[in-house]
């Protein structure tokens, strides 16, 4: 089967070139060390947009022999990860972020991508990302593999030989370990009331009360909240562990009703809570109040359109350029749930956390909620 995109040198011009869709890309000399890394680029965009665009799936290009290269692998395993994974962007985000960083073994045959290879790159990786980063792209890169060897791609054997390089152990490697979540200090969350879209805030109050996940606010809807005397409810269905079958609740007592009250009322069930149209009206009335009263009206100057609503990367720049308006350490939305749990832990115990976290051993919950030491120190101070 005819290759269209392998990377191909015009002799006569001396110039490598890469055919995609029946058009040639010149990329440059072939002695120029930049071009093979024009050729990645050009074809990481060109997957890239093929799968935006919901194109059909090309039919597998394969090498002399019948072996397809690693680029043919991400190609076809990033259409797969888009479908199968279309209720989880985080999931699909991190495929792209993997497959990016394999574009210096793209053109590598599969069935040659073996242990020597997967340790080059998971050497090439330490530099710029944390141990337990590299572990994670390690076995994104694996579970490619199994997928290909699913579909009869590449030997199954390929896959195997993969499972024979460990990951990086703590101490054991150069790579450097990424510091613990912690919870936020209270006066470091105050410190954005001021600073912080009037939405944005809102948001942060209600995760902060009711434990969740910075995705799971951005994804409430309006017809999600059951409104019942004492303490409102919210089955969640898309959450981080909906596919292992377990459920998800969100509570929101008194104090977080205050705050979702003015977000609910007059609007569909299928309107999301928090959304960044609600931002930027707030955000007018207020401008309409400094306006002279023959001030022209300025023109939008882009075709921005507003999303539907926050996603969680958006509600974490938000956040981010809040602290740093605030002249404060920059913290993530993840963190609320650390101090959530850390606070119900404190005040009604391990169990409570549990919970009210949503998972189903105390194991899990020792990772979000830290220890009240206070405890051990009036201990000590007693017997010691």
């Amino acid at each position: 089967m005819k290759r269209t995109h392998q990377l191909r040198t015009n002799k006569k011009r001396n110039q490598s070139f890469v055919e995609i869709e029946g058009q040639r890309i010149y990329l440059g000399s072939p002695d120029d060390p930049g071009t093979l890394a024009r050729y990645h680029s050009v074809l990481a965009g060109y997957y890239e947009r093929s799968a935006k665009q919901n194109l059909p799936a090309p039919a597998p290009t394969l090498l002399t022999g019948g072996e397809c290269t690693v680029a043919e692998i991400c190609a076809e395993y990033l259409k797969y990860a888009k479908e199968y994974y279309m209720n989880s962007p985080a999931e699909v985000y991190r495929a792209k972020l993997v497959i990016q960083s394999l574009m210096p073994h793209a053109m590598l045959p599969a069935v040659a991508f073996g242990p020597n290879a997967f340790r080059e790159y998971q050497q090439e990786l330490i530099p710029g990302h944390a141990r337990k980063t590299v572990n994670d792209y390690m076995g994104t890169v694996r579970r490619m593999f199994r997928w290909a060897a699913s579909r009869e791609m590449i030997p199954v054997t390929v896959y195997q030989a993969l499972e024979t390089v460990e990951p990086l152990r703590k101490g054991r490697s150069e790579a450097r370990d990424g510091e613990p979540v912690r919870p936020v200090p209270p006066e470091h969350i105050e410190a954005l009331r001021p600073h912080a879209p009037a939405v944005v805030w809102d948001m942060v109050q209600v995760q902060l009360l009711s434990a969740a996940r910075p995705g799971e606010i951005c994804s409430l809807r309006v017809g999600d909240i059951v409104r019942t005397n004492g303490v409102w409810s919210a089955e969640i269905s898309d959450h981080k562990n909906a596919w292992r079958g377990q459920a998800r609740t969100l509570r929101f007592g008194p104090q977080a009703q205050v705050v979702l009250a003015p977000y609910l009322d007059g609007r569909e069930p299928l309107e999301y809570v928090f959304t960044p149209a609600e931002s930027v009206k707030r955000r007018a009335a207020l401008a309409r109040g400094h306006r002279r009263p023959d001030q022209q009206v300025n023109l939008r100057r882009t075709p921005r359109r507003l999303r539907e609503r926050y996603d969680a990367a958006a509600y974490r720049r938000a956040v981010t350029r809040a602290c740093e308006k605030a002249g404060i350490p920059l913290w993530h939305p993840h963190q609320l749930r650390h101090t959530a749990a850390t606070m119900v832990r404190a005040s009604h115990g391990p169990e409570a956390a549990r919970v009210i976290l949503g998972h189903k051993t105390l194991d899990a919950t020792a990772i979000y909620a830290e220890r009240d030491e206070r405890a051990a120190v009036e201990v000590a101070r007693a017997i010691g």
